[in-house]
């Protein structure tokens, strides 16, 4: 056999088995869904395994690394979000006070009652939304669980959507070890080459 073409063979043989090989194995991440009987052996995808593990795993690295229960409260405790619930409990004080008191006990606290609602507010609000967050802080964030969240919803979604949500972030990744087995075979098929010939 020519030997150029015997190199050829050999570097594509070798190329494609790395390919295939790293396919299946990136295939038998997610496939079979349910356990399948082959030879002595039970297989089943490893992702559709250990999905519930999978799941409580990515509730508590979502918690220790990304987003913390101060995370969450902080992201709306904010100056902004501050001045905006002064302004509307200036609004609904006015409101409720305008329905809530009668007209006679409203004029004998004078015309300029939603003036002295906005001046407390004004300088008193900061103090009041505060300690309102911080309770919520304190017994309203004591109960939000994020890993058991996380893990709830991971656990009830279809496995489907979930190979669709794991595909989507590391999709590329997945094709990059494909490349890799394709790029490791056709070396491997060289270095073979190399020995047919030179030994």
């Amino acid at each position: 056999m020519n030997i150029y073409l015997q190199f050829v063979l050999m570097v594509t043989i070798g190329g494609l088995i790395g390919y295939s090989t790293n396919k299946v194995a990136v295939r038998m991440l997610f496939r079979p869904l349910k356990p399948r009987r082959v030879l002595f052996f039970k297989v089943q995808g490893l992702l559709p395994k250990r999905k519930s593990l999978i799941a409580q795993s990515m509730g508590q690295t979502i918690e220790a690394e990304l987003l913390s229960k101060d995370d969450i409260f902080n992201s709306f405790m904010t100056e902004d979000s501050m001045e905006k619930f002064k302004n509307l409990l200036k609004e609904e004080l006015s409101k409720k006070i305008s329905t809530v008191v009668p007209s006679m006990f409203r004029s004998m606290l004078g015309p300029n009652l939603d003036t002295m609602i906005q001046q407390f507010i004004d300088t008193e609000g900061d103090r009041l939304i505060k300690s309102l967050f911080d309770h919520i802080k304190d017994e309203g964030l004591k109960n939000l669980d994020i890993p058991s969240l996380v893990e709830e919803k991971v656990e009830a979604m279809d496995f489907l959507k979930f190979e669709a949500l794991v595909l989507n972030v590391v999709r590329k990744e997945l094709r990059h070890i494909e490349y890799v087995g394709l790029f490791l075979g056709l070396i491997i098929g060289a270095i073979q080459f190399v020995i047919v010939t030179v030994f």
